[in-house]
């Protein structure tokens, strides 16, 4: 039978047993009709029958076996009771057996009860105890989550339908420097920047119109000190049986981000501008050797425009062997680590007018940089350049062509450096005899710091077979050194291979001395003979650089010559470069050696005062140049007064970038100028 209940009952021999509803009715019946049973059946029919079929019931634990067991007998009974069948003599003999089995089946009957009620108190016990965990279950969950919202580094916002806040979590006073308490009751939007509050308020107002249950939107707010911070606000409203009673919204704290976003965007508006202006060609090549961004400046170098080049292939100008090249060299830039830089060398593009062009390049790997994701070629023309170095090489060539159909200084020597074998003009050269150079070691003609290399040299020729030509310096006979060029030879032997080596010396001592020259007209003004600009900067960052190592000082006077224009006008340049050159002399004649004088510009001189310790140390210096000032110059039949004003910056008291420096003495001269002041030293004020 399907839902009647089961309860469990301890019966002595018998164990648990599952007993039905009926059970407890059969035994009633069971009871009343016993008598019956005995008289109907007799004594022996009721002990071995009847009895044993009941409690063969119990054991089974089936309900059909407990009705049979005990309705069978009764039934019976009954029906002889009804019809009235005279009771048999026997039937009294076993009321004590009958008093028997009905206590045992009362106190079935008492386990039934009593096994039911403990079963009640237990499922009541466990409804109690299922409840308390519940209970606390839900306190826990209760707990966490608060703790979560307290904790939590977003800030959690409930409002109601009008926008009024009716709770936020503690975040909100580390995040806009608001306590809870102090938001509470206000309207959201007055969290809200006052330039996006408008359009923010617009935004929600049409999400509750419209009954969007979620929304997100990223607008800055102000915090309790005014300070801006950029939110990201994920709003979704609540609804009751359709309406908008309220809503929930997360605002995460997004600034760090805003600020990052909007630093590349002036990264990148800073990169295009600093490539449209400069004269160089910067590309970005995509990955499918694509130009995807060239600089303005394509025009202007080559005659084509950006939107002439973009999204065609990086070789499309260059030289066929070039294009190879370059492909080849943005194979291997990519495999190199993110940011590597690679060195292309010369390449060779074609003018939009038909005409080859050279360039120096270099790769950067910036796949890496989502913004970019690709190479950075940068190209600078050297067509001029590379013209001159041609021109530089072909005189050089036909130089080396005249000069060694004359008799260069020819050496053999063997593998150790021993003199075999001597020509003329090495006779010459170095001013020994013939016989006495075969008796040397040319290592012994070498100036004493270069023996080591030149053997070094040597063994490398061994390995190399080819070395190019090199500078050494070598003592003639009266133990004069002169500079030479070396050019090495090999004498192979079909049996022995290498055997000898030839030496080809050329006395470069002349070119020496032209280079010489040509970098003292490089570094100074040709006419008054002192550095120049070049050379007083370079001295300059040396001297800075001294300073930092020591505690001594740098002065720079900027030396301005007064009115020297009316001079140029009204006696003319020639008197006007004469001036110049008294007033450097005279300059130079009242500096100490170790100081430098330099000419920057038309009338502009400079000085550079080294090891100062206080404005005294150069002010003597001062003093002296304007000792030699005040006196007049004569010129050309003319004299002439010609003053001058200076100032003066001192590194590092005024400030520790060279060009400042130089700029602070330049504004303290032209103040100096403007209050005619002889000189004035640099101060805030100036």
């Amino acid at each position: 039978m399907q839902g009647t209940m089961k309860i469990q009952v301890n019966i002595p021999f018998l164990g648990y047993q599952k007993i039905s509803w009926v059970a407890p009715i059969s035994l009633v019946l069971y009871l009343t009709s016993f008598p019956y049973l005995i008289g109907l059946f007799g004594r022996a029919t009721v002990a071995f029958y009847i009895i044993p079929a009941t409690l063969a019931g119990f054991l089974l634990g089936r309900k059909w076996g407990i009705l049979a067991g005990l309705m069978f007998g009764p039934l019976h009974g009954l029906l002889f009771n009804w019809l009235e069948v005279p009771l048999l003599p026997q039937a009294e003999e076993f009321y004590s057996a009958y008093i028997f089995i009905s206590l045992y089946l009362i106190c079935i009957l008492s386990a039934y009860v009593v096994g039911y009620l403990q079963e009640t108190r237990l499922k009541f016990q466990r409804a109690l105890k299922n409840r308390a965990q519940v209970s606390t279950a839900l306190r826990q969950s209760e707990r966490r989550y608060r703790q979560l919202l307290n904790h939590s580094s977003n800030i959690i916002v409930l409002f109601d339908q009008f926008g009024r806040i009716e709770y936020i979590t503690p975040s909100a006073e580390s995040l806009s420097g608001y306590a809870s308490k102090e938001l509470i009751g206000k309207h959201f939007a007055e969290m809200i920047h006052p330039d996006w509050r408008i359009k923010i308020n617009l935004y929600y107002a049409r999400q509750i119109k419209t009954k969007t249950p979620k929304s997100y939107q990223e607008f800055p707010i102000l915090g309790k000190d005014n300070q801006t911070i950029w939110v990201a606000n994920v709003v979704e409203l609540l609804f009751d049986e359709g309406q908008v009673t309220g809503g929930q919204g997360v605002l995460i704290d997004i600034t760090t981000r805003v600020d990052a976003q909007q630093a590349l965007i002036t990264s990148e508006e800073r990169f295009r501008s600093i490539t449209e202006q400069s004269s160089d060609i910067t590309m970005i090549v995509s990955p499918d050797r694509t130009i995807q961004y060239i600089s303005p400046s394509l025009k202007k170098i080559t005659g084509f425009t950006p939107e002439m080049v973009l999204n065609q292939s990086v070789d499309l100008f260059l030289h066929p062997d070039h294009g190879e090249k370059l492909n080849q060299m943005i194979d291997e830039i990519e495999a190199s680590p993110p940011g590597s830089v690679l060195k292309v060398g010369p390449l060779m593009g074609k003018h939009q007018n038909g005409e080859w062009m050279h360039f120096n390049s270099t790769l950067t790997n910036m796949l890496h940089v989502s913004s970019v994701n690709g190479i950075v070629l940068n190209a600078r023309e050297i067509t001029q350049q590379v013209e001159m170095e041609r021109e530089l090489w072909q005189s050089e060539y036909s130089f080396r062509t005249l000069f060694n159909q004359a008799n260069d200084a020819v050496l053999m020597i063997s593998l150790d450096g021993h003199i075999l074998e001597v020509n003329d003009r090495a006779v010459e050269l170095l001013g020994y005899g013939q016989a006495e150079l075969e008796d040397f070691q040319i290592q012994a003609m070498l100036d004493e710091m270069e023996i080591l290399s030149f053997n070094q040299t040597l063994e490398k020729l061994k390995q190399e077979n080819h070395l190019p030509i090199s500078e050494w310096t070598l003592k003639n006979s009266t133990q004069q050194s002169f500079p030479v060029e070396i050019n090495f030879g090999l004498i192979y032997n079909n049996e022995r291979g290498l055997t000898k080596i030839i030496c080809t010396i050329r006395d470069i001592s002349e070119r020496k001395k032209t280079e010489e020259i040509l970098r003292h007209l490089a570094t100074h003004d040709p006419l008054t003979k002192l550095p120049n600009r070049e050379l007083f900067f370079e001295r300059f960052e040396a001297a800075c650089k001294h300073a930092d190592e020591s505690q001594y000082s740098v002065a720079v006077a900027f030396i301005d010559l007064n009115d020297f224009k009316n001079v140029n006008d009204q006696y003319g340049h020639a008197t006007g470069d004469e001036v110049l050159k008294q007033f450097s002399a005279r300059l130079k004649g009242s500096v100490r050696q170790h100081d430098t004088l330099a000419r920057i510009s038309g009338d502009e001189f400079t000085l550079l005062i080294e090891g100062v310790e206080n404005n005294s140390d150069v002010e003597k210096v001062i003093q002296k140049i304007r000792a030699k000032m005040n006196r007049p110059f004569h010129v050309n039949g003319h004299t002439l007064q010609v003053g001058a004003s200076i100032g003066i910056s001192i590194y590092p008291q005024d400030d520790r970038i060279p060009d400042k420096i130089i700029h602070y003495a330049d504004s303290a001269m032209y103040a100096a100028k403007r209050e005619t002041r002889p000189y004035l030293f640099y101060h805030e004020s100036v």
